[in-house]
């Protein structure tokens, strides 16, 4: 029967998943210095050999047999670029690569200063956390490489070479989960929904009425849409995934609506300003539901419908579906009592609306507005 994972896949993009150099030394002095890289290594290989020698025998029922004396020291090379353009805090890519070969230098500076002062040099270690691939472990940097090409000319390209000598917890290198201001986001949505109601107004006696009615009615669509939103946040009740794609979805629709409207020709200058504005309000709306109540979605596993192929059945393949003279879908997708439903032609103008770039490739005024009443006609709150 049909089964739906237990959890979505992790994430794998570099905020969730790091990857990063940390030095760190014991002592009564202890030194934190961290690399994070911004733009995650292009190739990143590990190797895990095995301290194993093969004897072979003379003959017999055994071929040979082996000494094992356990796991040999893992290497790893990564090789990439610090890209180019300025990144947050970190500078630009030269001064990237700059900070990179400074935290490798860093390990053999420190373990000499160490000796110098007679103490341990052990205490000084080198840590590589690379938590997309869930490890991090204390390495010694073997090879650092820095390559320049006229393919690339903008790039500073590395490689990097080291060996592993012990393990660490990676699970310290992740980082805390961001935790949205869910008042912040309400205030947001109820003010941007305000917005959009106001700017529509003032454009109300320079927008031909059979124009101006569908949108209207399309943001009050989005009224209701938010407001179901903010109810369940504000219950502490977990917002439906159909509900915020659902939203979602109104939103990124409702910007092309008023950009393709804010580009009519004959529209004067001030009603194009307020149009454009309704825009903003709405890809407002748009990235608070991503951004703050942003979910990864569930996917049905349906392995246990598939029939089996031609003569596939008779030679140890899939026996036949149990669902080969019934509706499939409708007999395996389970009942849902979603807050929000979406008619299948509502669905289509959606995905429509979407798609569509006001730009490069705009829709005309009739079929604009035709799927704007579809999607006002087809979505139940």
């Amino acid at each position: 029967m049909l089964t739906i994972q237990p959890q979505p896949p992790k994430s794998q993009k570099s905020g969730d998943r790091p990857i990063s150099f940390v030095l760190t030394t014991g002592g009564s002095t202890p030194i934190f210095q961290e690399y994070k890289f911004i733009i995650r290594p292009e190739e990143l290989m590990r190797v895990d050999p095995s301290r194993v020698t093969m004897h072979q025998t003379l003959g017999g029922d055994k071929l040979g047999w082996a000494d094992s004396f356990g796991q040999g020291l893992p290497t790893i090379n990564i090789s990439g670029n610090t890209g180019w353009r300025i990144k947050y805090d970190a500078g630009d890519g030269l001064e990237r690569m700059i900070k990179l070969k400074a935290q490798i230098d860093a390990w053999h500076e420190v373990r000499q200063e160490r000796i110098n002062a007679g103490m341990n040099p052990d205490d000084t270690r080198l840590l590589f956390a690379d938590t997309l691939d869930d490890f991090a472990a204390e390495v010694i940097p073997i090879q650092f490489v820095l390559r320049r090409s006229k393919s690339r000319p903008l790039l500073a390209q590395f490689n990097i070479s080291m060996a592993v000598i012990g393990a660490v917890d990676s699970s310290p290198f992740l980082p805390s989960p961001v935790q949205p201001n869910l008042s912040s986001v309400i205030s947001g949505l109820l003010g941007a929904i305000g917005r959009i109601t106001k700017f529509l107004n003032d454009v109300a006696k320079w927008i031909d009425k059979n124009i101006l009615g569908p949108v209207r009615a399309f943001a009050e669509l989005t009224r209701k849409i938010m407001n179901a939103v903010i109810g369940m946040i504000r219950t502490g009740v977990n917002v439906v995934a159909r509900v915020i794609f659902t939203a979602r979805e109104i939103a990124q629709a409702g910007m092309n609506i008023a950009r393709s409207l804010s580009a009519i020709l004959d529209l004067p200058s001030l009603a194009k300003q307020q149009m454009s504005k309704v825009a903003t309000e709405f890809s407002s709306i748009f990235c608070l539901i991503r951004n703050a109540l942003g979910i990864t979605p569930y996917y049905d596993d349906y392995s246990s419908v598939y029939g089996a192929s031609n003569c596939s059945s008779t030679a140890g393949g899939r026996p036949p579906s149990i669902y080969s003279d019934t509706n499939t879908f409708a007999a395996i997708t389970p009942e849902t009592d979603s807050t929000v439903t979406v008619s299948g032609a509502a669905q289509s103008s959606l995905a429509a609306l979407t798609r569509t770039d006001p730009v490069l490739l705009p829709m005309s005024q009739g079929e604009l507005l035709a799927h704007t009443n579809n999607v006002v006609a087809g979505v139940a709150i």
